[in-house]
């Protein structure tokens, strides 16, 4: 079988500030195309075995919350293979991997943007995400007309943030296309 290896995307660190200032996975940041002294890794700890699939988002969120100090490589470090089965750059489709993973990061991001000690910024990307999470999976229960499972969501959003349904709102009404 012969492969073919062509870069489809490539991800770099231009400013390790942002990943700091809470934009951690904004442009797909691969945790494992990272390289980590043991000290910061013993700081950090673990990988938290709750998250069966967004374990490296938490994991990004810690590693942001030490601050740490990064060094761009000017070469290639890292290659991933892309398959229709993968997790991460498969189909987008709502099956019960992206259910799961939803439903992951909905119970991942709430401590962090809730947590006044947590910075300002990475407050603010963990509310967007988990905002972008409810919307995407709130819009496939009611796709498919899973009313109770819609609901059950929203409930557990606005526990979460007050404003989710006027943000969700104002989200879907500016993705409708035009009308002519």
């Amino acid at each position: 079988m012969e492969y073919v290896v062509r870069v489809v995307h490539e991800n770099r660190f231009t400013a390790p500030e942002d990943f700091r200032a809470g934009r951690i996975t904004q442009g797909g940041t691969m945790l494992n195309a990272c390289a980590f002294s043991r000290r910061l890794l013993n700081r950090v700890g673990p990988l938290d075995t709750r998250y069966r699939i967004s374990g490296d988002r938490d994991y990004l969120v810690r590693l942001a919350l030490q601050s740490p100090v990064m060094r761009d490589v000017d070469r290639l470090t890292y290659l991933y293979r892309r398959h229709p089965g993968s997790m991460t750059f498969g189909d987008r489709a709502f099956d019960g991997v992206r259910i799961r993973k939803s439903e992951e990061r909905l119970r991942l991001y709430p401590p962090y943007a809730a947590n006044r000690a947590v910075p300002a910024a990475l407050r603010h990307y963990c509310r967007g995400r988990f905002r972008d999470e409810a919307f995407e999976l709130l819009g496939h229960h009611l796709r498919t007309g899973a009313l109770r499972a819609a609901l059950g969501l929203l409930r557990q959003a606005f526990a979460v943030d007050r404003s989710f349904p006027v943000w969700a709102v104002r989200r879907k009404a500016s993705r409708r296309p035009a009308s002519r």
